[in-house]
């Protein structure tokens, strides 16, 4: 049985997602503003339990 898999793995110390809270004090935008440009799929983002986050890598894009 072959168990090799083609899926790479990051190691944890690279996964780091920024709240809203975080963006808003890195892009000094006013919370409304940065809700819209989640919303609107401007910044790229994924939804954690309800709740926007945005990883470190797709920020620095």
């Amino acid at each position: 049985m072959n168990t090799q898999s083609n899926v790479t793995y990051q190691r944890e110390e690279d996964l780091f997602f920024y709240t809203p809270i975080d963006l808003e004090r890195i892009l000094q935008f006013k919370s409304t503003k940065i809700q819209q440009l989640l919303k609107q799929q401007i910044i790229p983002s994924v939804k954690l339990g309800g709740q926007y986050r945005v990883s470190k890598e797709q920020l620095e894009e």
